[in-house]
């Protein structure tokens, strides 16, 4: 009974050991894979070649599959999950006019590979109908395109406005009650690849501040200022620092809700403070449009009220006796074109 035994344990230990040994070459010959996930980037900067934070991007796999983020505070965006392949890829919030491709880049071996699954969902398209945006004091064409997601040149050029662009004849200075017409948002995609790092570039944001100081009608050139930024909703903007241009120019990035500008000029004893309210100059054919223009140039204004007070009447008179034109206290065509050309809009 004994040996009876130890052959049957025998038997079964070499049957065991036979079942194991075919198991562990079909795993070689054919194992069972790890499914294998992969990655997409996206980073998005702006007309200073620096980050955009919160520019919503879109990556879309079919017309019912889609996944949204918001760009971090370096400007970038990653999708993970991804079945290896080709989508497209958009910054769903803003016009086709709005963003471009920069460069693309394969992503290193480490950031191309992912995990797990990607939640894809189907989003409901946004709004695209054409809005008359009625203009309040402070809002300008560059300020209205950031809102609403367009390259400023493209509401500005767009037929219905043309009209507004004639009388107005400068986008970022507009009057109280004008309207402007900021047409239907239109959808732009490109073709993206996963393992790949897109670099897009939203246009016109920030905004170019230029602002031109002279003494004596020369240019006050390679004199060193300080500018700093108020916003309207106080957003934290870094002051810059530089030189003026050969022309006497200060020339600054700002973002398009900047509601104040302060410029020191010169150092020491020369120096000089200098506010500018962005946005809020009014049209050169209204009263308040020149009192600002000359306050901004330097001219004592008491009130920017629209009212052509004697207070209003010196500070022109002292202008047109400044720039050689004839001494009226009167806002002629001549006064103006010279108020344009000297304030620069």
């Amino acid at each position: 009974m004994t040996s009876t035994l130890a052959e049957n344990l025998k038997t079964t230990d070499q049957a065991a050991q036979s079942q194991s040994s075919q198991h562990a070459v079909g795993d070689t010959a054919a194992p069972c894979p790890l499914k294998q996930r992969h990655a997409l980037e996206a980073r998005v900067i702006g007309e200073d070649d620096k980050p955009l934070a919160d520019i919503g991007v879109e990556l879309r796999k079919s017309a019912t599959e889609k996944l949204r983020a918001k760009t971090d505070a370096n400007g970038a965006v990653r999708y993970d999950g991804l079945q290896a392949g080709g989508y497209q890829l958009s910054l769903y919030e803003l016009d086709q006019e709005a963003w471009e491709l920069i460069k693309q880049e394969p992503l290193t071996d480490a950031l191309a590979k992912s995990s797990g699954d990607a939640g894809w969902q189907d989003f409901s398209p946004p709004s695209r109908e054409k809005i008359d945006h009625l203009v309040i004091e402070g809002e300008c064409v560059t300020k209205l395109a950031d809102r609403y997601g367009f390259f400023p040149d493209t509401v500005w050029d767009w037929p219905d406005n043309a009209q507004l662009k004639q009388s107005r004849k400068d986008m970022n200075v507009l009057a109280p009650e004008d309207t402007l017409v900021i047409p239907a948002r239109r959808d732009k995609e490109i073709p993206a690849q996963t393992g790949n790092r897109y670099h897009l570039k939203r246009k016109g944001i920030p905004a170019k501040l230029r602002v031109r100081f002279l003494i004596a009608g020369e240019p006050r050139d390679n004199v060193p200022y300080m500018v700093s930024i108020t916003t309207l909703d106080a957003q934290t903007v870094a002051d810059q620092q530089g030189m003026t241009d050969a022309k006497g120019f200060v020339s600054v990035f700002v973002p398009p809700n900047a509601s104040t500008a302060t410029v020191v000029l010169d150092k020491g004893k020369w120096q000089q403070t200098y506010e500018f309210n962005l946005g809020y100059i009014d049209p050169i054919d209204t009263v308040r449009g020149v009192q600002g223009r000359l306050r901004d140039l330097g001219y004592a204004i008491e009130n920017e009220d629209g009212i052509l007070d004697e207070n209003t009447q010196a500070a022109i008179q002292l202008f047109q006796l400044d720039h050689q034109l004839k001494v009226t206290g009167e806002i002629d065509q001549a006064t103006r074109d010279k108020l344009k050309e000297k304030f620069l809009s």
